[in-house]
C-alpha cells in the first residue's frame, strides 16, 4: 500500500476527535442493517477512526458497504455520528484513490 498522505492523517485525527465520546457499546453494529454483509461493522471502523489507524481505514471495505441510513447514529448513546464518519471516509478514500479491500478484517476479529 502506498504511502499515507499527510492530510489524510490530518483527516482521520479529526474523525478520531469526533468519535472520542465512543466507549464501544456495539449499540451502532446492532442497529445496522447491513450487519451481516460487513467484514467488521462501524464499531470496528470507530476503533480504527479511534486508533487513529489512516492505513487501514483508507483501505476499509465496510465503508462501501454502508447503506447510509443513520441506524448506527440514531442508535449512539454518546451521539457519535458514524453514519457521518463513514461517509467522510469515503470521500477520503476516493480523494486518495486507495486499494479498497484490506483495510477491515485484518486481525481485528469479529465484534
Amino acid at each position: 500500500m502506498p504511502p499515507v498522505a499527510e492530510q489524510s492523517r490530518a483527516a482521520v485525527e479529526a474523525l478520531a476527535e469526533r468519535c472520542r465520546s465512543c466507549y464501544q457499546c456495539g449499540r451502532c453494529r446492532s442497529a445496522c442493517p447491513q450487519g451481516l454483509d460487513l467484514a467488521d461493522g462501524p464499531r470496528a471502523v470507530v476503533r480504527l477512526v479511534m486508533a487513529q489507524d489512516t492505513e487501514r481505514l483508507l483501505a476499509c471495505e465496510d465503508v462501501w458497504r454502508c447503506s447510509e441510513c443513520g441506524a448506527c447514529s440514531e442508535s449512539c448513546p454518546m451521539g457519535v455520528d458514524v453514519a457521518g464518519v463513514l461517509a467522510e471516509l469515503r470521500v477520503l478514500q476516493r480523494a486518495g484513490d486507495e486499494e479498497i479491500g484490506e483495510g477491515c478484517g485484518q486481525g481485528m476479529g469479529k465484534d
